[in-house]
């Protein structure tokens, strides 16, 4: 009996020195077992990841960001209808801006809104009809865009969109539409080749 006791204290012995053995052991070695290894792993996939869904989330937000900034819808009057070809027009503006100046631009344009669309009314104002007859509105568009620049004190307009373009004859036009359409008439009285009996 006494030999068994023996033993089991000599186990026991052996048992607690084996903790003590190990938590003796280098930290590089502690620091390079499996366990440790996992976890470290485990810890850069789960950076990675987050770091990824990040990039992906910022991203989409700046594809959702519109570059234009629509200003409403505008009116144009000829003061003298019966001499223009373009009497009224009437349309929606936007515009595009640099992408170097985009978020100044928008500041200013948020404090200088009332400002921006007072400054196109009295531009349209000083229009002419004529401005209207081009199909692209080149000119009109140039004039807009030098405007709402000098309104902001700053180069942020890289284009001008105009949509919605709903155009009003004035009496010059109607004048040109009947000499065209007479003369649609006269040349469509007389056929170009020989009816069948002719000849």
């Amino acid at each position: 009996m006494a030999d068994k006791d023996k033993v089991t204290d000599e186990k026991d012995a052996v048992d607690e020195a084996q903790p003590k053995a190990s938590a003796k052991k280098p930290i590089w070695k502690r620091l390079l077992s499996r366990r440790s290894l996992s976890i470290a792993a485990a810890a850069s996939v789960c950076c990675f990841a987050l770091d990824a869904i990040y990039h992906m989330r910022s991203q989409n937000q700046t594809q959702f960001v519109r570059p234009e900034i629509s200003h409403g819808e505008f009116e144009f009057a000829s003061p003298d209808v019966a001499a223009a070809t373009i009497a009224a027009a009437k349309f929606n503006l936007h515009v595009a801006l640099l992408t170097e100046v985009d978020q100044q631009a928008r500041l200013r344009f948020g404090a200088r809104k009332f400002r921006v669309q007072q400054d196109i009314e009295e531009l349209l104002r000083l229009a002419r009809g004529g401005d209207f007859e081009d199909p692209h509105l080149e000119e009109l568009k140039r004039q807009i865009q030098e405007q709402v620049n000098a309104t902001l004190d700053m180069r942020a307009v890289s284009k001008v969109i105009v949509t919605d373009l709903k155009l009003v004859k004035g009496g010059a036009a109607t004048e040109t539409e009947k000499a065209e359409e007479a003369e649609a008439t006269d040349t469509a009285g007389t056929s170009p080749w020989k009816e069948k009996g002719e000849g």
